[in-house]
Order: structure tokens, then sequence, then C-alpha cells
């Protein structure tokens, strides 16, 4: 294999490394903040 498609795998694993993490953290916000979202201050945006 040369280094082109070594980087190129690389590159796609952490593609759905993040995907993964990212859906995984919505997830997470989607369970958690409705519960806590009252007890908060409204935060400027």
């Amino acid at each position: 294999m040369s280094s082109d498609d070594t980087t190129t795998a690389i590159c796609s694993l952490y593609a759905l490394n993040v995907a993964r993490m990212v859906q995984h953290s919505a997830v997470i916000q989607e369970n958690i903040f409705p519960t806590f979202e009252p007890a908060l201050p409204s935060l400027p945006h």
C-alpha cells in the first residue's frame, strides 16, 4: 500500500469516528438537556 492509500484509510476511519461521536453527543443532549433546561438560566446566544 502506498502512503496515500494509508492516509486515505486513516482519514476515512477518523471521519467515521467523528460522525459517530457527533451522533452520540446529539443523543446525549436530547436525553439530558430537556431535564435540566428549566433549571438553567437562559443563556444569550
